[in-house]
């Protein structure tokens, strides 16, 4: 050790553990819920503090009493996930009534690119009617993947050049960008 060099202290431990938080920080995290229980577990993060973030899109459904009748219903996105502003303290969002868990990356929760949420919560007008105004695939649109490996996988359309979409997908466990052709693409039904 040379002359000049100082010991580890429990400051420097105490500051390699900060810096681990603020890697950590206050951003937005994937949360997995129990089935059918997103808006539950919505409501129990905002009580406790955080904010959510529960993307939703309109599809028509049958009504049970007159089933010549349909009307419009909001369902999320993605069922059984949800966003969630994790702040500095994450870990009481796991044990939130609702919560399955985080999705994480080694120790911390897996954070949300800040486009992805961008376009998601830019997409969220287009996706509350129920015939889109304008492209079929704009920003935001709820949409299936046609062909390939992740054929009628649910997606969200993040950009769209000429001939291809970058669309967003719940992949192993991480929210994933993936560039496909504009033929790949489906409007979702449910």
């Amino acid at each position: 050790m040379p002359l000049d060099a100082q010991p580890p202290t429990r400051l420097a431990a105490a500051s390699r553990e900060t810096a681990q938080q603020l890697r950590c920080g206050s951003r937005w995290a994937v949360c997995h819920t129990h089935p059918q229980a997103e808006r539950w577990a919505a409501t129990n993060l905002r009580r406790q503090g955080y904010n959510a973030y529960l993307p939703l899109r309109t599809v028509l459904r049958r009504d049970r009493c007159l089933p010549t009748h349909s009307r419009p219903v909001a369902v999320p996105l993605w069922t059984g996930y949800l966003f969630v502003d994790i702040g500095s303290h994450w870990a009481p969002v796991a044990h939130t009534l609702g919560v399955a868990r985080l999705l994480m990356a080694g120790p911390c929760p897996h954070i949300v690119p800040e486009a992805v949420l961008s376009a998601l919560q830019a997409g969220e007008a287009l996706r509350r009617s129920i015939t889109p105004p304008g492209a079929q695939w704009a920003p935001g649109a709820a949409c299936s993947l046609a062909t390939g490996a992740f054929a009628g996988h649910p997606a969200v359309v993040l950009s769209v050049t000429r001939h291809s979409a970058t669309v967003a997908l719940l992949l192993f466990g991480e929210l994933r960008n993936v560039t496909v052709g504009i033929e790949c693409l489906v409007a979702r039904d449910e």
